[in-house]
C-alpha cells in the first residue's frame, strides 16, 4: 500500500520570528566571541539584546499568524544553547545546570506541542508571578552570574549601586530554585510515564 508524502513548507523557515530567531544566534555567537576578546560590556549588550529578542519573536509570531512547531523548537534550542554556553563560562559544574535544561526539553518534546496541557498547570503557569519569577531566574541569573565574573558591575555598571549585583543574585538564585522544581516535577512526571504499562485484557 503506497502512503502519500507530505512535502514540508520551507517557507516556515522565513516566517519573520524564525528569521528573528536566527538573528538572536548571531548575537550570541557575537556576545562569546567578544567575551574572548575582552570585551564585556558589549559581550552583556549582545547577549541582552538576544534576550530582548526572545520576548519579541513570540509577539510576532502571534501579531502574524506566524506560529509553527519549527518555531517554538528554535526558540527553546537558542534559549538552551545561549544558557549552556553562559553556564560553561561561569562555572565547570554549570553544564550540570545545562544538563538539566536538555533534559527537560527532550522530555516536553516527546509530549507533542500541547506538553503543557500533560502537566500540572500549577506548576507551569509561567504566566503567574511564581512563573515570572522562576522564568526571570531561569534566563537572567547566568547573565548576572556571568557579570559577577567578569566585574561588569565595577566597570561597565558602575553606576548602579553597590547592593544592586548582591541583592539581585538573591531574588534571581531563588527564581532558578522554582524552575527546578518545575523541572523537577517534569522529569519526574516523565518517569512515571516510562514505567507507567498499560493493562492488556487476555
Amino acid at each position: 500500500m503506497s502512503m502519500d508524502l507530505v512535502k514540508p513548507d520551507l517557507s516556515i523557515l522565513l516566517y519573520l520570528p524564525n528569521l528573528i530567531g536566527y538573528v538572536r544566534l548571531v548575537c550570541v555567537v557575537a556576545a562569546f566571541w567578544l567575551l574572548t576578546l575582552g570585551h564585556n560590556g558589549c559581550f552583556v549588550i549582545f547577549y541582552a539584546v538576544s534576550i530582548i529578542l526572545d520576548g519579541i519573536d513570540g509577539w510576532v509570531a502571534r501579531k502574524l499568524q506566524q506560529c509553527s512547531q519549527f518555531g517554538a523548537w528554535l526558540d527553546v534550542v537558542i534559549d538552551n544553547t545561549s544558557r549552556a554556553l553562559l553556564w560553561a563560562h561561569i562555572h565547570p559544574m554549570g553544564t550540570l545546570v545545562s544538563a538539566l535544561e536538555w533534559t527537560v526539553f527532550v522530555c516536553n518534546h516527546q509530549l507533542g506541542e500541547n506538553w503543557r496541557t500533560h502537566l500540572s498547570s500549577d506548576v507551569y503557569d509561567f504566566r503567574s508571578p511564581g512563573g515570572v519569577w522562576a522564568v526571570a531566574g531561569l534566563h537572567v541569573l547566568p547573565l548576572w552570574l556571568a557579570g559577577l565574573k567578569y566585574k561588569v558591575f565595577q566597570t561597565s555598571l558602575y553606576f548602579l549601586p553597590d547592593l544592586v549585583p548582591f541583592w539581585g543574585l538573591c531574588v534571581l538564585v531563588l527564581g532558578r530554585l522554582l524552575c527546578a522544581y518545575a523541572e523537577l516535577w517534569c522529569l519526574w512526571h516523565h518517569i512515571v510515564l516510562l514505567t507507567t504499562h498499560a493493562v492488556h485484557p487476555r
